[in-house]
């Protein structure tokens, strides 16, 4: 995390001014390290601590989603496992009973019941995603907290559903939530859905963003270009 936003933060040209910045002799292949190491030494504590202090908090923010998800899902669950039998059912509203109802329903595929027998593969794979998309996507650190919400949701989500899996006293994932002709879901099913949805929009609204800012570049550019070719 440190060293991909290393670059954005403290630009090589400003280094030379800084004490404790040494060039180094030049190698083949080696630029890369002698401009990360000579960063290193040229950076004091606040510069290092300033660095790291979004991250961190950007971490702890995903971190305390993520645990909240986790905490009001396993609660739900335990309160279905010990109110109802395996595919009993109440009727929290009698009129609406032909559209919703609470059912405790055994699923041992993947997320609304899909693919039964293998959902134990899809929460491994979904945690590697979504480390692998903080690792090396540098707006989840230091973009809009849309993108701390987003990872949030979706991590509380697989892991609450994780740890029904792994739990021996249950071994399946406990779904609950029926809504007419939908397949039965839990509430970590919904951090997953609502937090992939907030992913999406908020990367098509950085894109627009980006796609905005660089037209008033573009713009300059090519007034230059006309510039130029109208001087010659």
């Amino acid at each position: 995390i440190y060293t991909l936003s290393l670059h954005d933060a403290l630009p090589i040209s400003s280094l030379r001014s800084r004490p404790g910045f040494a060039p180094v002799s030049p190698m083949p292949g080696t630029r890369g390290f002698r401009v990360f190491f000579s960063a290193i030494i040229a950076m004091n504590s606040n510069d290092r601590e300033s660095h790291l202090k979004l991250p961190l908090k950007r971490l702890l923010g995903i971190g305390a989603i993520a645990a909240i998800v986790i905490v009001i899902d396993q609660a739900s669950k335990f309160t279905v496992r010990n109110a109802l039998a395996i595919r009993e059912t109440w009727t929290p509203i009698e009129a609406l009973g032909d559209y919703f109802q609470i059912v405790h329903w055994k699923n041992t595929g993947v997320a609304f019941g899909l693919f039964p027998g293998v959902g134990w593969i899809m929460p491994f794979a979904g945690l590697v995603f979504l480390a692998l998309i903080v690792l090396f996507y540098k707006p989840i650190l230091n973009g809009s907290f849309s993108f701390a919400i987003a990872i949030g949701l979706q991590l509380g989500g697989a892991i609450g559903n994780l740890i029904d899996r792994l739990n021996p006293e249950i071994g399946y994932v406990v779904d609950f939530i029926w809504i007419w002709k939908y397949p039965v879901f839990n509430l970590a099913d919904c951090a997953v859905v609502i937090g992939a949805g907030i992913l999406l929009i908020t990367l098509w609204k950085s894109d627009l963003a980006a796609v905005k800012k660089a037209q008033p570049l573009t713009k300059r550019s090519e007034e230059r270009r006309v510039g130029k070719e109208c001087r010659s």
